[in-house]
């Protein structure tokens, strides 16, 4: 919330260290198949970071910082996400709420073809998180 505030390069410089430091942590926790309540909490904040990009980037800003952590590292392993059958747990709502905020910053920052088949490459796993995307794209 405060980052939206400044509206600058430093803004962004820092939303991309907060990408790195959360794809990290990400990292940290996976194993196979990954906890239901690490894959939320790591991609409730880069859905966040993701959609900060969204609006404060500037047109100008390439969203490569996104493509080198949440695309490549998050999304594209496909990891296998456990869940509950006690309690309601659906990895794929945060899968789509992460393809699409990539996909607004990608849109806003008018990325190449080749960021958007990586995006879509990284979510063939889930039709909804693909979907998602691909109606973002231009």
């Amino acid at each position: 919330g405060a980052l939206r505030t400044l509206k600058d390069a430093e803004g962004i410089d820092a939303l991309a260290k907060g990408l790195e430091a959360w794809t990290a942590y990400y990292e940290s926790k996976h194993m196979e198949p990954m906890r239901y309540s690490d894959w939320r909490r790591a991609t409730s904040v880069l859905i966040a970071l993701a959609e900060a990009w969204a609006e404060l980037a500037p047109q100008d800003a390439k969203a490569d910082a996104l493509g080198r952590s949440v695309v490549a590292r998050v999304l594209a392993p496909q990891h296998t996400i456990q869940t509950s059958s006690r309690v309601p747990q659906d990895p794929s709502a945060a899968r789509v709420a992460l393809a699409r905020a990539v996909a607004q910053a990608y849109k806003r920052t008018n990325a190449s073809g080749d960021r958007w088949e990586k995006l879509l490459e990284a979510v063939a796993n889930d039709s909804a998180a693909r979907s998602a995307a691909e109606a973002l794209r231009p």
